[in-house]
Protein backbone atom coordinates (compact mmCIF):
# COMPACT_ATOMS: atom_id res chain seq x y z
CA UNK A 1 0.00 0.00 0.00
CA UNK A 2 2.87 2.51 0.63
CA UNK A 3 3.91 1.88 -2.73
CA UNK A 4 0.98 2.45 -4.28
CA UNK A 5 0.44 5.62 -2.07
CA UNK A 6 4.40 6.41 -3.41
CA UNK A 7 3.19 6.12 -7.32
CA UNK A 8 -0.05 8.49 -7.03
CA UNK A 9 2.41 11.01 -5.03
CA UNK A 10 5.39 10.69 -8.20
CA UNK A 11 2.71 11.39 -9.92
CA UNK A 12 2.66 15.03 -9.13
CA UNK A 13 6.55 15.33 -9.99
CA UNK A 14 6.54 13.85 -13.42
CA UNK A 15 8.24 15.78 -15.81
CA UNK A 16 5.76 18.19 -17.77
CA UNK A 17 6.16 16.16 -21.22
CA UNK A 18 4.60 12.84 -19.31
CA UNK A 19 0.42 13.53 -19.67
CA UNK A 20 -0.24 11.30 -16.86
CA UNK A 21 -3.99 11.74 -18.22
CA UNK A 22 -3.28 10.38 -21.57
CA UNK A 23 -1.41 7.15 -19.04
CA UNK A 24 -4.16 6.72 -17.38
CA UNK A 25 -6.70 6.06 -20.52
CA UNK A 26 -3.86 3.77 -21.88
CA UNK A 27 -4.15 1.51 -18.74
CA UNK A 28 -7.87 1.11 -19.11
CA UNK A 29 -7.88 0.24 -21.66
CA UNK A 30 -5.11 -2.31 -21.76
CA UNK A 31 -6.83 -3.49 -18.43
CA UNK A 32 -10.22 -4.48 -20.30
CA UNK A 33 -8.11 -5.52 -23.78
CA UNK A 34 -6.50 -8.14 -20.84
CA UNK A 35 -9.67 -9.02 -18.67
CA UNK A 36 -11.31 -9.80 -22.01
CA UNK A 37 -8.57 -11.68 -23.80
CA UNK A 38 -8.54 -13.80 -20.23
CA UNK A 39 -11.90 -14.48 -19.54
CA UNK A 40 -13.60 -14.13 -23.10
CA UNK A 41 -17.18 -13.66 -22.37
CA UNK A 42 -18.32 -14.14 -26.17
CA UNK A 43 -17.44 -18.08 -25.32
CA UNK A 44 -19.43 -18.20 -21.35
CA UNK A 45 -22.34 -16.89 -23.07
CA UNK A 46 -22.00 -13.13 -21.63
CA UNK A 47 -21.91 -10.67 -24.44
CA UNK A 48 -25.99 -11.56 -25.03
CA UNK A 49 -27.74 -12.18 -22.12
CA UNK A 50 -30.57 -10.92 -19.59
CA UNK A 51 -31.58 -7.59 -20.35
CA UNK A 52 -28.86 -7.56 -23.42
CA UNK A 53 -31.09 -10.16 -24.86
CA UNK A 54 -33.95 -7.26 -25.51
CA UNK A 55 -31.59 -4.06 -26.34
CA UNK A 56 -29.56 -6.52 -29.27
CA UNK A 57 -32.53 -8.55 -30.68
CA UNK A 58 -34.25 -5.43 -33.02
CA UNK A 59 -30.50 -5.66 -34.92
CA UNK A 60 -30.11 -10.06 -36.03
CA UNK A 61 -34.62 -9.22 -36.35
CA UNK A 62 -33.92 -5.68 -39.11
CA UNK A 63 -30.67 -6.63 -40.61
CA UNK A 64 -30.67 -10.29 -41.02
CA UNK A 65 -34.34 -10.91 -41.53
CA UNK A 66 -35.83 -7.28 -42.55
CA UNK A 67 -38.89 -8.13 -40.06
CA UNK A 68 -39.14 -6.51 -36.54
CA UNK A 69 -42.29 -8.25 -35.68
CA UNK A 70 -40.05 -11.50 -35.34
CA UNK A 71 -42.23 -14.17 -36.97
CA UNK A 72 -38.46 -16.01 -38.07
CA UNK A 73 -38.32 -16.94 -34.25
CA UNK A 74 -41.12 -18.66 -34.13
CA UNK A 75 -39.79 -21.31 -37.36
CA UNK A 76 -37.26 -21.99 -35.17
CA UNK A 77 -38.23 -21.53 -31.66
CA UNK A 78 -35.42 -23.52 -30.17
CA UNK A 79 -32.57 -21.63 -31.80
CA UNK A 80 -34.58 -18.31 -30.42
CA UNK A 81 -35.68 -19.22 -27.11
CA UNK A 82 -32.88 -17.26 -24.97
CA UNK A 83 -32.48 -14.93 -27.53
CA UNK A 84 -36.09 -12.82 -28.41
CA UNK A 85 -38.24 -12.70 -25.30
CA UNK A 86 -41.45 -10.45 -26.14
CA UNK A 87 -43.89 -9.37 -23.83
CA UNK A 88 -47.52 -9.74 -24.05
CA UNK A 89 -49.70 -6.63 -24.51
CA UNK A 90 -53.58 -6.48 -23.06
CA UNK A 91 -55.00 -7.58 -26.79
CA UNK A 92 -52.58 -10.58 -26.97
CA UNK A 93 -49.80 -9.14 -29.07
CA UNK A 94 -46.22 -9.15 -29.13
CA UNK A 95 -43.73 -6.27 -28.64
CA UNK A 96 -39.98 -6.07 -26.99
CA UNK A 97 -39.29 -4.92 -24.12
CA UNK A 98 -36.36 -2.77 -24.03
CA UNK A 99 -36.17 0.48 -26.37
CA UNK A 100 -34.14 -0.09 -29.37
CA UNK A 101 -31.32 3.11 -28.15
CA UNK A 102 -28.97 0.37 -27.30
CA UNK A 103 -29.14 -1.31 -31.00
CA UNK A 104 -28.62 1.92 -32.68
CA UNK A 105 -25.26 2.12 -30.71
CA UNK A 106 -24.18 -1.33 -31.45
CA UNK A 107 -25.08 -1.36 -35.06
CA UNK A 108 -21.74 -0.35 -36.25
CA UNK A 109 -19.86 -2.63 -34.73
CA UNK A 110 -22.94 -5.51 -35.94
CA UNK A 111 -22.23 -4.44 -39.47
CA UNK A 112 -18.76 -5.39 -38.95
CA UNK A 113 -19.30 -8.93 -37.56
CA UNK A 114 -21.37 -9.63 -40.11
CA UNK A 115 -18.78 -9.09 -42.69
CA UNK A 116 -16.67 -11.43 -40.96
CA UNK A 117 -19.17 -13.32 -40.53
CA UNK A 118 -19.78 -13.72 -44.34
CA UNK A 119 -15.84 -13.89 -45.18
CA UNK A 120 -15.43 -16.47 -42.70
CA UNK A 121 -18.15 -18.71 -43.33
CA UNK A 122 -19.99 -18.39 -39.81
CA UNK A 123 -23.23 -18.64 -39.49
CA UNK A 124 -24.70 -15.02 -40.35
CA UNK A 125 -27.70 -15.25 -37.61
CA UNK A 126 -26.59 -12.29 -35.29
CA UNK A 127 -25.18 -14.80 -32.71
CA UNK A 128 -22.18 -16.32 -34.01
CA UNK A 129 -18.67 -15.28 -32.44
CA UNK A 130 -18.03 -12.63 -35.05
CA UNK A 131 -21.21 -10.44 -33.72
CA UNK A 132 -20.64 -11.29 -30.33
CA UNK A 133 -16.62 -10.48 -30.45
CA UNK A 134 -17.79 -7.00 -32.54
CA UNK A 135 -20.08 -6.20 -29.86
CA UNK A 136 -18.17 -6.84 -26.57
CA UNK A 137 -15.42 -4.43 -28.09
CA UNK A 138 -18.20 -1.94 -29.23
CA UNK A 139 -18.33 -1.35 -24.89
CA UNK A 140 -14.27 -0.35 -25.25
CA UNK A 141 -14.48 1.59 -27.97
CA UNK A 142 -17.75 3.83 -26.26
CA UNK A 143 -15.31 3.74 -22.87
CA UNK A 144 -12.34 5.18 -24.37
CA UNK A 145 -14.16 8.07 -26.26
CA UNK A 146 -16.09 8.95 -23.17
CA UNK A 147 -12.61 9.10 -21.30
CA UNK A 148 -11.01 10.96 -23.71
CA UNK A 149 -13.82 13.11 -23.97
CA UNK A 150 -13.77 13.82 -20.63
CA UNK A 151 -9.94 14.36 -20.51
CA UNK A 152 -10.20 17.23 -23.06
CA UNK A 153 -13.05 18.89 -20.59
CA UNK A 154 -11.40 18.62 -17.22
CA UNK A 155 -7.94 19.23 -18.48
CA UNK A 156 -9.60 23.33 -19.63
CA UNK A 157 -10.22 23.92 -15.42
CA UNK A 158 -7.59 20.93 -13.82
CA UNK A 159 -3.61 20.07 -14.32
CA UNK A 160 -3.48 17.24 -16.41
CA UNK A 161 -1.63 15.08 -13.38
CA UNK A 162 -5.61 15.48 -11.41
CA UNK A 163 -7.50 14.30 -14.54
CA UNK A 164 -5.47 11.40 -14.76
CA UNK A 165 -6.04 10.43 -11.06
CA UNK A 166 -9.91 10.89 -11.43
CA UNK A 167 -9.86 9.05 -14.47
CA UNK A 168 -8.05 5.84 -12.72
CA UNK A 169 -9.90 6.41 -9.75
CA UNK A 170 -13.64 7.07 -10.97
CA UNK A 171 -13.32 3.68 -12.95
CA UNK A 172 -11.08 1.11 -11.26
CA UNK A 173 -12.45 2.79 -7.60
CA UNK A 174 -16.01 1.98 -8.91
CA UNK A 175 -18.27 -0.88 -10.71
CA UNK A 176 -17.26 -0.10 -13.92
CA UNK A 177 -13.85 -2.48 -14.58
CA UNK A 178 -17.12 -5.11 -14.23
CA UNK A 179 -19.76 -3.76 -16.77
CA UNK A 180 -16.89 -2.56 -19.33
CA UNK A 181 -15.66 -6.21 -19.01
CA UNK A 182 -17.94 -9.31 -17.69
CA UNK A 183 -21.21 -7.54 -18.56
CA UNK A 184 -19.97 -4.93 -20.81
CA UNK A 185 -22.65 -4.93 -23.47
CA UNK A 186 -25.54 -3.85 -20.57
CA UNK A 187 -26.69 -0.25 -21.40
CA UNK A 188 -24.19 1.34 -18.27
CA UNK A 189 -20.99 1.96 -20.37
CA UNK A 190 -22.25 3.70 -23.46
CA UNK A 191 -24.73 5.49 -21.40
CA UNK A 192 -21.38 6.56 -19.48
CA UNK A 193 -20.27 7.40 -23.04
CA UNK A 194 -23.51 9.64 -24.33
CA UNK A 195 -23.21 11.55 -20.50
CA UNK A 196 -19.65 12.25 -21.51
CA UNK A 197 -21.07 13.81 -25.08
CA UNK A 198 -23.73 15.33 -22.84
CA UNK A 199 -21.23 17.04 -20.64
CA UNK A 200 -19.06 18.37 -23.47
CA UNK A 201 -21.91 19.66 -25.56
CA UNK A 202 -23.50 21.53 -22.34
CA UNK A 203 -20.13 23.43 -22.10
CA UNK A 204 -19.93 23.92 -25.90
CA UNK A 205 -23.55 25.31 -26.15
CA UNK A 206 -23.34 27.65 -23.12
CA UNK A 207 -20.28 29.17 -24.88
CA UNK A 208 -21.42 29.36 -27.96
CA UNK A 209 -25.44 28.78 -28.41
CA UNK A 210 -25.04 27.93 -32.28
CA UNK A 211 -27.66 26.22 -34.15
CA UNK A 212 -25.89 22.76 -34.89
CA UNK A 213 -25.44 22.93 -30.97
CA UNK A 214 -29.40 23.14 -31.04
CA UNK A 215 -29.53 20.29 -33.54
CA UNK A 216 -26.67 18.14 -31.65
CA UNK A 217 -28.84 18.66 -28.26
CA UNK A 218 -31.45 16.88 -29.82
CA UNK A 219 -29.64 14.03 -31.50
CA UNK A 220 -27.64 13.69 -28.32
CA UNK A 221 -30.67 13.49 -26.23
CA UNK A 222 -33.18 11.59 -28.19
CA UNK A 223 -30.21 8.63 -27.80
CA UNK A 224 -29.76 9.50 -23.88
CA UNK A 225 -33.70 8.65 -23.50
CA UNK A 226 -33.94 6.10 -26.19
CA UNK A 227 -30.98 3.99 -24.35
CA UNK A 228 -32.46 4.48 -20.86
CA UNK A 229 -35.92 7.06 -20.81
CA UNK A 230 -35.46 7.61 -17.01
CA UNK A 231 -31.87 9.34 -18.31
CA UNK A 232 -33.46 11.87 -19.71
CA UNK A 233 -32.70 14.33 -16.16
CA UNK A 234 -29.51 14.68 -17.49
CA UNK A 235 -31.26 17.61 -19.77
CA UNK A 236 -31.78 19.29 -16.10
CA UNK A 237 -28.01 19.86 -16.02
CA UNK A 238 -27.61 21.08 -19.28
CA UNK A 239 -30.51 23.90 -18.56
CA UNK A 240 -28.61 25.09 -15.28
CA UNK A 241 -25.06 24.80 -16.43
CA UNK A 242 -23.55 28.34 -15.51
CA UNK A 243 -26.34 29.81 -13.82
CA UNK A 244 -24.50 31.40 -10.50
CA UNK A 245 -27.51 33.14 -8.90
CA UNK A 246 -31.43 34.28 -9.20
CA UNK A 247 -30.40 36.73 -11.72
CA UNK A 248 -29.11 34.99 -13.78
CA UNK A 249 -31.70 31.85 -13.35
CA UNK A 250 -34.17 34.77 -14.45
CA UNK A 251 -31.88 35.58 -17.26
CA UNK A 252 -31.80 31.83 -18.53
CA UNK A 253 -35.33 31.89 -18.48
CA UNK A 254 -35.49 34.66 -20.66
CA UNK A 255 -32.92 32.86 -22.99
CA UNK A 256 -35.17 29.87 -23.46
CA UNK A 257 -38.24 31.49 -24.10
CA UNK A 258 -36.97 34.02 -26.83
CA UNK A 259 -35.48 30.77 -28.61
CA UNK A 260 -38.47 28.89 -29.11
CA UNK A 261 -37.77 28.61 -32.96
CA UNK A 262 -34.39 26.84 -31.60
CA UNK A 263 -36.07 24.91 -29.15
CA UNK A 264 -38.90 23.37 -31.81
CA UNK A 265 -35.88 22.42 -34.01
CA UNK A 266 -34.31 20.75 -31.25
CA UNK A 267 -37.74 18.65 -30.38
CA UNK A 268 -37.99 18.06 -34.15
CA UNK A 269 -34.40 16.46 -34.16
CA UNK A 270 -35.21 14.53 -30.61
CA UNK A 271 -38.12 12.80 -32.41
CA UNK A 272 -36.48 12.19 -35.41
CA UNK A 273 -34.05 9.72 -32.91
CA UNK A 274 -37.60 8.23 -31.14
CA UNK A 275 -38.99 7.83 -34.80
CA UNK A 276 -38.22 4.08 -35.52
CA UNK A 277 -39.69 3.00 -31.70
CA UNK A 278 -42.63 4.91 -31.99
CA UNK A 279 -42.98 3.62 -35.57
CA UNK A 280 -42.08 -0.16 -34.20
CA UNK A 281 -44.69 0.21 -31.05
CA UNK A 282 -47.31 1.48 -33.29
CA UNK A 283 -46.94 -1.65 -35.59
CA UNK A 284 -46.46 -3.95 -32.57
CA UNK A 285 -49.12 -2.63 -30.13
CA UNK A 286 -51.38 -0.24 -32.16
CA UNK A 287 -49.86 2.78 -29.84
CA UNK A 288 -47.26 5.22 -31.14
CA UNK A 289 -46.41 5.12 -27.42
CA UNK A 290 -46.12 2.28 -24.92
CA UNK A 291 -45.55 1.10 -21.21
CA UNK A 292 -43.60 -2.43 -21.99
CA UNK A 293 -42.62 -2.61 -18.68
CA UNK A 294 -46.59 -3.52 -17.73
CA UNK A 295 -46.54 -4.06 -14.08
CA UNK A 296 -43.53 -2.46 -12.98
CA UNK A 297 -43.14 0.97 -12.15
CA UNK A 298 -41.81 3.73 -9.71
CA UNK A 299 -42.99 4.19 -6.33
CA UNK A 300 -42.18 7.86 -5.66
CA UNK A 301 -43.96 8.38 -2.78
CA UNK A 302 -41.53 5.34 -1.10
CA UNK A 303 -37.92 5.49 -2.33
CA UNK A 304 -35.02 3.44 -1.34
CA UNK A 305 -32.46 6.00 -1.30
CA UNK A 306 -31.14 5.34 1.57
CA UNK A 307 -30.82 1.84 0.94
CA UNK A 308 -29.55 2.50 -2.74
CA UNK A 309 -26.42 4.51 -1.00
CA UNK A 310 -25.70 2.31 1.68
CA UNK A 311 -26.83 -0.74 2.23
CA UNK A 312 -25.34 -4.12 2.19
CA UNK A 313 -27.27 -5.63 -1.04
CA UNK A 314 -26.06 -2.72 -3.81
CA UNK A 315 -24.93 0.34 -1.77
CA UNK A 316 -23.86 2.65 -4.27
CA UNK A 317 -21.16 3.57 -1.63
CA UNK A 318 -20.57 0.84 0.12
CA UNK A 319 -18.81 -1.05 -2.86
CA UNK A 320 -17.63 2.10 -4.26
CA UNK A 321 -16.67 4.20 -1.32
CA UNK A 322 -14.05 6.32 -3.39
CA UNK A 323 -17.62 7.80 -4.26
CA UNK A 324 -17.59 9.52 -1.40
CA UNK A 325 -14.29 12.08 -2.71
CA UNK A 326 -17.16 13.61 -5.74
CA UNK A 327 -19.94 13.88 -3.82
CA UNK A 328 -17.26 15.86 -1.10
CA UNK A 329 -16.18 17.71 -4.12
CA UNK A 330 -19.88 19.17 -4.36
CA UNK A 331 -19.74 20.50 -1.16
CA UNK A 332 -16.46 22.05 -1.48
CA UNK A 333 -18.19 23.59 -4.91
CA UNK A 334 -19.79 26.05 -2.53
CA UNK A 335 -16.92 27.06 -0.13
CA UNK A 336 -14.91 27.76 -3.20
CA UNK A 337 -17.48 29.76 -4.78
CA UNK A 338 -17.98 27.68 -7.38
CA UNK A 339 -21.71 28.41 -8.00
CA UNK A 340 -21.98 28.08 -11.58
CA UNK A 341 -21.12 24.07 -11.42
CA UNK A 342 -22.64 23.43 -8.26
CA UNK A 343 -26.40 24.38 -9.28
CA UNK A 344 -26.00 22.55 -12.57
CA UNK A 345 -24.82 19.23 -10.76
CA UNK A 346 -26.60 19.04 -7.51
CA UNK A 347 -30.48 19.50 -8.82
CA UNK A 348 -29.57 17.02 -11.46
CA UNK A 349 -27.59 14.59 -9.08
CA UNK A 350 -30.44 14.73 -6.13
CA UNK A 351 -33.61 14.15 -8.99
CA UNK A 352 -31.71 11.21 -10.43
CA UNK A 353 -30.69 9.66 -7.24
CA UNK A 354 -34.55 9.88 -6.34
CA UNK A 355 -35.73 8.64 -9.48
CA UNK A 356 -33.42 5.63 -9.91
CA UNK A 357 -34.23 4.52 -6.16
CA UNK A 358 -38.19 5.04 -6.61
CA UNK A 359 -37.69 1.83 -9.29
CA UNK A 360 -39.96 -0.61 -7.62
CA UNK A 361 -36.50 -3.10 -7.83
CA UNK A 362 -34.15 -0.32 -6.33
CA UNK A 363 -31.68 -2.92 -6.48
CA UNK A 364 -31.89 -3.49 -10.09
CA UNK A 365 -31.88 -7.73 -10.12
CA UNK A 366 -28.55 -9.20 -10.84
CA UNK A 367 -25.29 -6.93 -10.66
CA UNK A 368 -23.01 -5.47 -8.46
CA UNK A 369 -23.05 -2.03 -6.86
CA UNK A 370 -25.44 0.52 -7.61
CA UNK A 371 -25.05 0.02 -11.91
CA UNK A 372 -27.72 2.49 -12.98
CA UNK A 373 -25.29 5.33 -11.12
CA UNK A 374 -22.63 4.90 -14.11
CA UNK A 375 -23.55 6.75 -16.52
CA UNK A 376 -23.53 9.88 -13.74
CA UNK A 377 -19.44 9.19 -13.04
CA UNK A 378 -19.08 11.38 -15.69
CA UNK A 379 -20.60 14.47 -14.99
CA UNK A 380 -19.34 13.89 -11.10
CA UNK A 381 -15.60 13.84 -12.32
CA UNK A 382 -15.64 17.75 -12.22
CA UNK A 383 -16.61 18.07 -8.18
CA UNK A 384 -13.75 14.83 -8.03
CA UNK A 385 -11.14 16.97 -9.72
CA UNK A 386 -12.31 19.82 -7.72
CA UNK A 387 -11.73 18.22 -4.33
CA UNK A 388 -7.97 16.91 -5.52
CA UNK A 389 -6.94 19.86 -6.81
CA UNK A 390 -7.70 21.62 -3.14
CA UNK A 391 -6.78 17.98 -1.40
CA UNK A 392 -3.18 18.60 -3.49
CA UNK A 393 -2.46 22.29 -2.25
CA UNK A 394 -1.39 21.26 1.38
CA UNK A 395 1.74 18.76 2.11
CA UNK A 396 -0.41 16.70 5.01
CA UNK A 397 -4.12 16.50 2.73
CA UNK A 398 -1.76 15.36 -0.67
CA UNK A 399 -0.17 12.53 1.66
CA UNK A 400 -3.51 11.54 4.02
CA UNK A 401 -6.03 12.14 0.73
CA UNK A 402 -3.58 10.66 -1.76
CA UNK A 403 -3.35 7.59 0.61
CA UNK A 404 -7.07 7.32 0.99
CA UNK A 405 -7.78 6.99 -2.53
CA UNK A 406 -4.91 4.34 -3.30
CA UNK A 407 -7.28 2.47 -0.51
CA UNK A 408 -10.42 2.80 -2.08
CA UNK A 409 -9.25 2.51 -5.27
CA UNK A 410 -8.31 -0.91 -4.28
CA UNK A 411 -10.76 -2.16 -2.56
CA UNK A 412 -13.07 -1.19 -5.14
CA UNK A 413 -11.10 -2.84 -7.89
CA UNK A 414 -11.28 -5.53 -5.42
CA UNK A 415 -14.95 -5.59 -5.17
CA UNK A 416 -14.71 -6.27 -8.97
CA UNK A 417 -12.83 -9.73 -8.26
CA UNK A 418 -14.89 -10.77 -5.33
CA UNK A 419 -17.95 -10.40 -7.52
CA UNK A 420 -16.20 -12.62 -10.54
CA UNK A 421 -15.54 -15.32 -8.19
CA UNK A 422 -18.95 -15.25 -5.88
CA UNK A 423 -17.68 -13.84 -2.86
CA UNK A 424 -20.46 -11.03 -3.30
CA UNK A 425 -23.62 -12.12 -4.61
CA UNK A 426 -25.48 -11.16 -7.82
CA UNK A 427 -29.07 -10.07 -5.41
CA UNK A 428 -28.83 -11.64 -2.12
CA UNK A 429 -26.22 -9.87 0.04
CA UNK A 430 -27.09 -8.96 3.30
CA UNK A 431 -25.16 -7.58 6.55
CA UNK A 432 -23.96 -11.51 7.50
CA UNK A 433 -22.71 -12.17 4.09
CA UNK A 434 -21.02 -8.81 3.55
CA UNK A 435 -19.08 -9.46 6.65
CA UNK A 436 -18.42 -13.09 5.77
CA UNK A 437 -16.76 -11.69 2.69
CA UNK A 438 -14.52 -8.86 3.83
CA UNK A 439 -11.76 -8.75 1.81
CA UNK A 440 -11.95 -12.10 0.86
CA UNK A 441 -11.80 -13.64 -2.97
CA UNK A 442 -13.77 -16.25 -2.98
CA UNK A 443 -16.90 -17.33 -1.22
CA UNK A 444 -16.44 -19.05 2.13
CA UNK A 445 -18.16 -22.14 3.25
CA UNK A 446 -20.70 -20.39 4.83
CA UNK A 447 -21.02 -17.57 2.80
CA UNK A 448 -24.25 -19.46 0.34
CA UNK A 449 -26.14 -19.96 4.05
CA UNK A 450 -25.86 -16.49 4.74
CA UNK A 451 -27.66 -14.84 1.55
CA UNK A 452 -31.06 -13.62 1.74
CA UNK A 453 -33.36 -13.59 -1.46
CA UNK A 454 -35.20 -10.81 -2.14
CA UNK A 455 -38.63 -10.04 -1.77
CA UNK A 456 -39.21 -9.17 -5.54
CA UNK A 457 -43.05 -9.86 -5.22
CA UNK A 458 -43.62 -7.53 -2.50
CA UNK A 459 -41.28 -5.26 -3.91
CA UNK A 460 -43.19 -5.03 -6.87
CA UNK A 461 -46.12 -4.09 -5.17
CA UNK A 462 -44.37 -1.19 -3.35
CA UNK A 463 -44.79 -3.12 -0.06
CA UNK A 464 -42.10 -3.91 2.82
CA UNK A 465 -40.45 -6.55 2.20
CA UNK A 466 -40.54 -9.85 3.78
CA UNK A 467 -37.81 -12.26 4.24
CA UNK A 468 -38.70 -16.18 4.60
CA UNK A 469 -35.52 -17.80 3.29
CA UNK A 470 -31.83 -17.77 3.59
CA UNK A 471 -29.68 -19.19 0.73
Amino acid sequence: MKKATAFLLAIKSMPKYVDFSKLAIVLIAGFVFFINFNTKPWNCGRVIHDDMVSYYCYLPAIVIHHDWHFAFAKDNPEFYADKYWPVKTPDGKETVKMTMGLSLLYLPFFLIGHLFALAGNFPTNGYSLPYLIAIQFSALFYLIIALIVLRRLLAKWFSINVVGIVLLATYFGTNMPHYSTLEATMSHTYSFFLFALFFELTVKFWNSPKTKYWIFLGLLLGLVSLVRPSNAIILLFFILWGIDSNAAFGKRIVFFLKKWKQILLTAVFFLMVWLPQLIYWHTSTGHWFYYSYSKEGFFFSNPHIIDGLFSYRKGWLTYSPVMFFPLAGIILMIIKRKLSWFWAITPFFVINLYIIFSWWCWWYGGGLGARPLIESYAILTLPFCVVITEMNKKGWSKILGNALITILLAYGLFTNFQYRYGSIHWDAMNKEAYWNSFMRLKPSTRFYSLLQTPDYESALQGKKEIHTDNR
